[in-house]
């Protein structure tokens, strides 16, 4: 999927930086439904390693799932400021778990940048576009690849 520059100038107002072990991360808020604590939920037995698990979410079973585990970044317990990232998946919810959400983007004070031709290999594929914060770029993550690639399956 490519993202032209509108799709850029859009990401500028909306961007959520959160982090996942000592990795900052960016998504567009247009993504997401919602952003919550970690509270009670169910493991799952004998599921895949990214399940976390399974939670009420709006009066729908809902799974919880490490994007750890997705991204491949070395996975870890729930930090106590962990949260979760509600969006919508086809027809159901899902909620990916993060150590902590940092904050919202001050496009005044940030600057995205279109992912450069040359980095268009299937390892970056997730990244939407960077956010420069500082002297840092955060990758900007593509949700819907990511659940796409884990194979997530919507039951009939």
């Amino acid at each position: 999927m490519e993202f032209g520059l509108n799709d850029t100038l859009e990401l500028k107002r909306k961007v959520l930086i959160f982090s996942l072990n000592e990795n900052l991360f960016g998504v567009n808020v247009s993504d997401l439904t919602e952003v919550n604590r970690i509270a009670e939920y169910r493991q799952v037995e004998k599921g895949p390693d990214w399940i976390v698990g399974m939670i009420n979410f709006h009066g729908k079973t809902t799974p919880i799932l490490n994007l750890k585990c997705l991204l491949a970044i070395e996975p870890s317990t729930l930090a106590p400021k962990a949260k979760w990232l509600a969006i919508p998946y086809d027809d159901m919810f899902v909620c990916l778990a993060v150590d902590d959400v940092k904050h919202f983007m001050d496009p005044e004070r940030h600057i995205i940048d279109e992912m450069p031709s040359v980095a268009d290999r299937p390892e970056v594929k997730y990244i939407k576009c960077y956010a420069r914060i500082e002297d840092t770029l955060v990758p900007v993550l593509d949700f819907r690849t990511i659940l796409s690639d884990c194979g997530l399956r919507i039951a009939d």
